[in-house]
Order: C-alpha cells, then sequence, then structure tokens
C-alpha cells in the first residue's frame, strides 16, 4: 500500500483542475469544470504535512478532503482535455478561499499561471486539446 501512495505522490507532482465551492466544514473543498460542466470521475491529488491523500471527484466535479494541517500543500490533477475552450476553478479551506494560491495549468502548448482571486476562484482560456495538468500550490493557516 506504501508504494501506491509513493507512486500517487510523484504522479501527483505532474497533475491538477479545481473548481470549487464550500459544503459543510471540510477542510479543503472544490471541484472541476471545463467549459462550465463538471467533470466527474477526475483524480485529485492532495499533497501536504498530512501526507499523500487521493480521490476522484463526484459526477458534479466536486472533491472534499476533511483533513489538512496548517502548512504547505500541493492539490494536484491529470485529465484530457478535448474541444474545451476554458477552465473554471475555485478552492476553499473551512469554508474561506485561498487567495493567491499559485495555479500551474500545463498542456503541450506550454505552461500557463494564474492565483486564486480574493473570492476564490481561477480561470484559463485557450485550452489546447490533450493531457492536462493542472497544479494548485498553496499556504493553509489556522
Amino acid at each position: 500500500m506504501k508504494s501506491i501512495g509513493v507512486t500517487l505522490g510523484v504522479a501527483a507532482c505532474l497533475m491538477l483542475a479545481v473548481v470549487g465551492t464550500s459544503w459543510g466544514d471540510p477542510d479543503l473543498a472544490g471541484a472541476i469544470e471545463l467549459d462550465s460542466s463538471p467533470l466527474a470521475l477526475a483524480p485529485v491529488l492532495l499533497l501536504s504535512l498530512d501526507g499523500i491523500q487521493f480521490q476522484l471527484t463526484n459526477e458534479q466535479g466536486q472533491f472534499i478532503f476533511d483533513t489538512l494541517e496548517s502548512g504547505p500543500f500541493v492539490l494536484s490533477s491529470l485529465f484530457f482535455v478535448s474541444g474545451n475552450t476554458f477552465l473554471d476553478g475555485s478552492l476553499f479551506r473551512d469554508g474561506m478561499p485561498l487567495p493567491t494560491a499559485l495555479v500551474l495549468l500545463l498542456q503541450g502548448g506550454g505552461p500557463k499561471i494564474s492565483f486564486i482571486w480574493w473570492n476564490g476562484t481561477y480561470s484559463f482560456s485557450g485550452l489546447s486539446d490533450g493531457l492536462t495538468t493542472l497544479l494548485v500550490f498553496g499556504l493553509a493557516f489556522d
């Protein structure tokens, strides 16, 4: 089981697309959308001081992680883009946006960079077809 976690952790450094809102009182919540449509069953990895956590988005493209210690984290996902033009996202911790977190989108056409804004959102346009990795680098505070 540990080797699976290590393999997923290495893969996480190459993956993510997040869009979200807050549900109840999870430590970290979001969702994944392409062209305003939920991306269901996308792999989402969270690397933090708690270790590595993994899950798939639900049918609404949502994910929830109930444990996130204060400190640095990387949220990651890998998915295929075909015929999509934009990605919108958001990320919340304890129901609050995580402004200033760095969001990196990796595609064949080169990297794109954004930040999570004061309202918890970010977006990318002009996506190219192919394998897409989205990474969010942040710092969680209590």
